[in-house]
C-alpha cells in the first residue's frame, strides 16, 4: 500500500518506512548488530566505557563527601552506586534470532511468528532473577543504556578532546548517574525493591541546599511574565549540577602532570564547558519554548546556565562581577 496524503496535507507514513519499522520492532537486535558494525567501533565505545567508570567514581567521593546525607543514607547511596551498569553502545550479549522464521513473502506470518517469540521470550522471563545488562528499560533496574545513535556529536566526538568528551558525554552520563541517588533513586533500593531509603531528615536538608537552585530557575525569563518553573524543575537542574561537577572532577584527573600547568589547564577547562553548552543545542518556536516551561526540564539554554555555580566557569573565562551570569561566591549552589 503506498503512501497517502492525510486530511491536514502532512503525507503518511511510507511503505518502507512501515518494512523498517516493522522490522525494527521484531528484531530489533539484528538491526542493530549491523549498525554498529558500521557506525560505532569497539575503540569508540570502550573510550565511553572509561570515561563512565571515571565519571561514577567521582560523582561517588562527591557522595561519599556530603554532610546532609545521613550515614545510613549515605551507605546506601554507595552500594547502589557500585553495583551500578552503564550498558554502552549495544548489549553485552545480542539476541539470537535463530528460531524465527522470517519469510520475505508472507507479512502477516512474520509479524504473528515475531509477536509469538517475543511473547514466549516474555513467559520465560517469569521468576527469573532481573538480568542488570539487558538492554530493556525498567524501574527497577539498577542500569542506564546509552545507544550507539545516541553516541554521536555533540553528545560524543571521537575525534574530541578528553577535555570535551568529559564535558559533553561525560556531563550527560554523570547526570543520570544522580539520578540513581537522588531523590529518584530514593524510591528504590540496591536489590531494586521499592523502597524509600532516604531518611525525612535528608530530603529536608536536600530541599534546602537545592532552594537557591530554585531561585536561580526561577529568575529565567524566556517571554515577558513566563517564567522557569525553579521548583518544578528542580530535581532535573540537580542532576544537572550533579553530573557537570562529577565529570569536571573526572576530567581534571586526565590532566595528570600538566594540571600544575595554569594556561594548560584554562585551555581545557574552556574546552570542557564549551563542550557541555554544545551538549545542550537546541532550536526551539515561541510554542515548543512555552510547552517546555510546563514540564520537569528547564529549556536547553538555561540548563546551560548550571556552569554558573562552579567556581572553574569563572576562573575559564574570566567572568567578572557585574555580567550578566555572574554569581556571587558565597551563593553558588553546592550539593554533591
Amino acid at each position: 500500500m503506498q503512501g497517502a496524503t492525510t486530511t491536514g496535507g502532512a503525507q503518511s507514513v511510507t511503505r518502507e518506512q512501515r518494512a523498517l519499522d516493522a522490522t525494527q520492532l521484531a528484531m530489533g537486535d539484528a538491526i542493530g548488530k549491523m549498525y554498529v558494525e558500521r557506525y560505532f567501533p569497539a575503540a569508540q565505545r570502550a573510550r565511553v566505557q572509561a570515561i563512565v567508570a571515571n565519571v561514577a567514581a567521582a560523582f561517588a567521593r562527591r557522595v561519599g563527601a556530603v554532610t546532609w546525607m545521613s550515614p545510613k543514607t549515605r551507605t546506601v547511596a554507595l552500594a547502589k552506586l557500585k553495583r551500578l551498569y552503564v550498558g554502552i553502545g549495544y548489549p553485552e550479549h545480542w539476541q539470537d534470532y535463530s528460531d524465527l522464521t522470517v519469510d520475505p513473502t508472507d507479512a502477516p506470518g512474520n509479524l504473528r511468528r515475531a509477536t509469538e517469540r517475543n511473547y514466549r521470550r516474555a513467559l520465560a522471563r517469569l521468576g527469573q532473577p532481573i538480568d542488570m545488562r539487558e538492554w530493556w528499560i525498567a524501574p527497577q533496574q539498577n542500569a542506564y543504556e546509552f545507544s550507539a545513535a545516541l553516541l554521536q556529536a555533540p553528545k560524543f566526538d571521537s575525534a574530541a578532546s578528553d577535555a570535551a568528551a568529559y564535558g559533553a558525554i561525560g556531563a550527560l552520563l554523570g547526570h543520570d548517574v544522580t539520578h540513581f541517588v537522588d531523590v529518584l533513586g530514593a524510591e528504590y533500593d540496591v536489590d531494586g525493591g521499592m523502597h524509600r531509603w532516604w531518611t525525612p531528615e535528608d530530603s529536608v536538608r536536600l530541599e534546602a541546599l537545592a532552594e537557591p537552585l530554585v531561585d536561580q530557575f526561577n529568575g529565567y525569563q524566556p517571554f515577558p511574565g513566563a517564567n522557569v518553573n525553579g521548583k518544578l524543575t528542580r530535581t532535573e537542574n540537580m542532576a544537572d549540577l550533579g553530573g557537570l561537577t562529577a565529570a569536571f572532577d573526572a576530567y581534571r584527573l586526565t590532566l595528570g602532570k600538566k594540571a600544575t600547568d595554569k594556561e594548560y589547564v584554562r585551555q581545557h577547562d574552556r574546552e570542557f564547558f564549551i563542550a557541555f553548552a554544545q551538549n545542550f543545542r537546541a532550536k526551539m518556536d515561541a510554542a515548543g519554548m512555552r510547552t517546555q516551561l510546563s514540564s520537569d526540564h528547564a529549556p536547553e539554554m538555561y540548563r546551560v546556565a548550571t556552569v554558573r555555580n562552579l567556581d572553574a566557569w569563572y576562573a575559564a573565562f574570566d567572568v567578572q562581577p557585574g555580567q550578566r551570569l555572574y554569581v556571587e561566591p558565597r551563593e553558588r549552589v553546592r550539593i554533591w
